[in-house]
């Protein structure tokens, strides 16, 4: 896991390689650790874009996610005080990291079952949201240090879901690749709604979407 400065110092953008590292672009219950970085350094490293262009992103450092334990990372979401949740399908898993001490855990259950493929996760009200297209189901976190999950949805309207974010301060937005489809849901589970899609080609629909992210305004951009 590689964690890089973007210049100035802003706020928070993930870029994710399917490789066996997260980079992570930094714009701005833990019973094991891991050596972190020190974020308050200066960057050093390499710099994105190379000279002559201005620079706008510095490598800082990385973290070893091998040594965690972690197989295959697929998503990292991070928190305004650099709180990691990293998806691993191969753990099955889903991993939080703090990167101010270096400590973490893991969390393979949900309701007692295990978790089956989660590749997407975020970070809604303190808890940590996943998808796990291979369940068909969003879970969410519960309880302090969020060693426990339970499941918030599963099945219909939801096919194959591969990202849940916050759409809201109750409202979460799910990618449905299955369906080919955007779904949104009450961060209790109720409410299930189709936000938008069905399959077509660009401009009348979606194929496959994978991720999305949404802007402070409200938007919503989706990889498709």
């Amino acid at each position: 896991l590689h964690l890089v400065r973007a210049l100035p110092l802003l706020w928070l953008d993930i870029l994710i390689r399917r490789a066996a590292t997260i980079a992570i672009c930094a714009q701005l219950g833990c019973t094991k650790q891991v050596s972190v970085p020190d974020l308050g350094a200066m960057p050093h490293g390499p710099v994105w874009p190379p000279a002559p262009n201005e620079p706008q992103v510095s490598w800082v450092g990385h973290v070893d996610l091998a040594a965690m334990g972690v197989q295959r990372p697929m998503d990292v979401a991070c928190t305004r005080g650099h709180q990691l949740a990293i998806a691993d399908p191969d753990g099955p898993a889903v991993w939080t990291l703090n990167l101010n001490t270096g400590e973490y855990a893991t969390l393979q259950t949900v309701d007692a079952h295990r978790m089956v493929s989660p590749i997407g996760v975020g970070w809604h009200r303190g808890d940590v949201v996943i998808a796990d297209p291979g369940a068909e189901a969003i879970y969410r976190t519960r309880g302090p240090r969020r060693r426990r999950a339970t499941v918030l949805h599963h099945g219909a309207p939801m096919t194959r879901p591969t990202a849940v974010m916050t759409l809201g301060n109750e409202t979460l937005l799910i990618v449905d690749a299955g369906g080919h489809q955007l779904l949104r849901m009450s961060d209790t589970g109720d409410g299930i709604n189709v936000e938008s899609g069905e399959r077509g080609e660009v401009g009348t629909g979606f194929n496959f979407p994978v991720d999305a992210a949404v802007a402070s305004n409200g938007e919503i951009f989706v990889a498709d």
